[in-house]
C-alpha cells in the first residue's frame, strides 16, 4: 500500500462500486463519496494534494486532469491518449492497470508535496515548481483563454474573406475538445490540503 500517511477520497459510481466497498470498508483514511456535483468536485480538488485518475481507457480528453491542475493538485493518471494529451507533460503518468506503478507514483508525488518538507530543497522544491507549471498550463484552457483564441481565429478568417484571399482552410483552435475549460481553483469548505487524494471511480470507460 501507500507508505505515506494519506486520506483517500473515492468519488463516482460504477459497476464494481458495491463489490469494492464491501471488500474495502470505509475507515478514517478511506472515504467513499459517491457521485459528486461539479461544485463538490471543485471543493474536494481545492482541498486535496493529489488527484489519481487510474482509468483503463475510453477517455477522449482528460478535462478532470486540467481541473485538478487549476486547483493546485498534483496529478497521477493512467498513460492513455486522452490523458497524455491533456497533461502535456504536467502529470505523472503510469501504465494502465499496473497497481504497483500507481502506488509508487502516488508515494513519490506525495513526498514532493508533503507539508513538512514545504521549505526543503529538491525534490520538494522541484515538485512545487512543477505544480506552478501545471497551473499555468491549465490556465491556457480556461473559458476566457479559449474564447480569446476562438475570437482571434474568427477575426483572421473574416479578414481573409474580406480581402478576397483564397487560402487553405485554417484549422480550428486545438482547444476544440473542451469549450468550457477547466474549473478555476477554489478553496473548499475547510478541506485540509494535507496528503489527501481524490480518486476516480472504478469504471474503466
Amino acid at each position: 500500500g501507500i507508505t505515506r500517511p494519506a486520506e483517500l477520497w473515492i468519488s463516482g459510481s460504477g459497476p464494481e462500486t458495491e463489490r469494492l466497498r464491501a471488500a474495502f470498508p470505509e475507515t478514517n483514511r478511506l472515504h467513499w463519496l459517491g457521485v459528486l456535483s461539479d461544485e463538490e468536485v471543485a471543493d474536494r480538488l481545492a482541498g486535496a494534494a493529489l488527484l489519481c485518475a487510474p482509468s483503463l481507457g475510453g477517455e477522449s480528453f482528460g478535462m478532470v486532469l486540467l481541473e485538478a491542475m487549476a486547483s493546485g493538485c498534483a496529478v497521477v493518471a493512467s498513460d492513455i491518449p486522452g490523458y497524455r494529451e491533456a497533461a502535456a507533460g504536467h502529470a505523472t503518468l503510469v501504465r494502465p492497470g499496473d497497481p504497483g506503478a500507481l502506488r509508487d507514483a502516488i508515494d513519490r508525488v506525495l513526498a514532493e508535496t508533503a507539508p513538512e518538507t514545504a521549505l526543503g530543497a529538491s525534490p520538494e522544491a522541484a515538485g512545487r515548481g512543477r505544480a506552478e507549471g501545471a497551473r499555468r498550463h491549465a490556465a491556457e484552457w480556461s473559458t476566457d483563454r479559449l474564447a480569446e483564441r476562438y475570437v482571434d481565429a474568427y477575426r483572421r478568417a473574416i479578414a481573409r474573406h474580406s480581402s478576397g484571399t483564397k487560402s487553405a482552410a485554417w484549422p480550428a483552435p486545438r482547444e476544440r475538445h473542451s469549450p468550457a475549460g477547466p474549473a478555476g481553483a477554489r478553496k473548499g469548505p475547510g478541506w485540509r490540503r494535507r496528503h489527501s487524494i481524490v480518486a476516480g471511480d472504478d469504471r474503466s470507460d
